[in-house]
């Protein structure tokens, strides 16, 4: 796209910078090369001038027209603009000014160009509101209880600081054990005694359960992610989290909002897990061939996975599983609409975009598949060549 602007789809982008050189040391310094991207935002920032540094800092005078004679000159000071949406700090706003009056886009053969790193967001302390500042409880005999306060103030913080010491510790453990790769390297760790010792620790909780998923997917055992996933939604009070989020909550409980919202995301990613598994199973079987009631485990699977799931946010996963449903019951355009819904919120995903290429074969729309593969060429080429 370099030197020229491109316009792309929301998704993810592979850039690749050939650099040809006969000295190997000098293209060895180039590997961690920055690369720097320039986007539009989505609404210009202006800035304000002012007469002295002061009036910047206080934003006070602002500096208006100004009249000079030839040779003569003046100095300007600006203020730092309002952070805009979509900055982060350390990235660089570049603009341009232009000092003869023009409207902003016009063109000024005068431009100069100006630059502002976005500055760190500022910490802000919480304000502590005197009237709401909890008061200390008095016993019957009309003194100040800030013993007994002050002891179970100490233990509650004492508790949750062996809570917090004990989920990173379990965090930490779960993590390396994702770090494994490859079947045999996997199959090893879970025999080994450090990963029995995490099962005896944590084996009930929440997150192990969900490690069981991860550990089934990588060993491909379709079957053992079913089972997995059971053992998760078994774990969750779904009841608790229909009756939570099916009314509006204020949120003043931050903990059992974080509580809530983790064990929804923990939900839907095991009945994802569950849906995908059982459409899997269904695949290897054969779809014609598969039994009625591994159909029909895979269609409960897909009911309850839509039920929780996000219908923006998880609508590739949820056209994707549709879309297989229709095919395995032999509806193909039902299924080609499916696909076309999956590969539109994901236009980059080539799994999305093989389905309804492989959808239109089956339709017998030869055209149609012949302009799928010369796409399939441009977007997902097999090589890159030599540019």
């Amino acid at each position: 796209a370099w030197p020229d602007k491109l316009t792309l789809n929301k998704g993810k982008y592979t850039i690749l910078l050939h650099v040809r050189h006969d000295n190997v040391s000098m293209l060895e310094g180039l590997k961690n090369l920055l690369m720097v991207l320039r986007t539009p935002l989505s609404k210009p920032v202006s800035l304000a001038g002012y007469r002295t540094y002061t009036g910047a800092a206080l934003k006070q005078s602002k500096f208006s027209n100004t009249g000079l004679t030839p040779g003569s000159s003046v100095p300007v000071f600006f203020s730092a603009p309002s952070t805009p949406s979509g900055a982060n700090p350390g990235e660089m706003l570049v603009g341009e000014l232009s000092v003869a009056g023009e409207k902003a886009g016009s063109k000024d053969p005068n431009k100069y160009p100006i630059y502002c790193t976005v500055p760190p967001k500022a910490k802000t302390e919480k304000k502590v509101d005197d009237k709401k500042a909890p008061k200390p409880q008095k016993k019957k005999g009309g003194k100040d209880a800030k013993e007994g306060d002050s002891d179970k103030k100490e233990e509650v913080k004492k508790e949750e600081e062996e809570d917090a010491l004990e989920s990173a510790m379990r965090k930490a453990m779960i993590d390396c054990v994702k770090k494994i790769k490859g079947k045999e390297a996997i199959e090893k760790a879970l025999a080994s005694s450090h990963y029995k010792a995490l099962q005896d620790l944590h084996g009930s909780h929440l997150k192990f359960l969900e490690l069981q998923i991860y550990i089934a997917q990588q060993l491909k055992d379709q079957q053992k992610v079913v089972d997995a996933a059971d053992a998760v939604i078994a774990g969750i009070a779904s009841d608790d989290l229909a009756k939570y989020f099916g009314v509006k909550n204020n949120d003043k409980d931050k903990a059992l909002a974080k509580k809530m919202a983790d064990q929804r995301k923990s939900l839907v990613a095991a009945l994802h897990a569950k849906a995908t598994a059982c459409m899997e199973i269904v695949k290897t079987a054969g779809t014609a061939a598969a039994p009625s009631e591994k159909k029909t485990a895979f269609e409960k699977a897909l009911e309850e996975y839509i039920k929780w799931a996000d219908e923006k946010k998880d609508k590739k996963a949820i056209s994707t599983l549709q879309a297989f449903e229709k095919l395995a019951k032999g509806e193909l355009g039902k299924a080609l609409k499916d696909a076309m819904e999956a590969l539109k919120a994901a236009p980059v995903d080539k799994g999305a975009f093989t389905k309804q290429k492989d959808i239109l074969k089956s339709l017998g729309w030869s055209e149609w598949v012949k302009y799928f593969e010369e796409v399939e060429k441009v977007n997902f080429p097999k090589k890159f060549r030599c540019f």
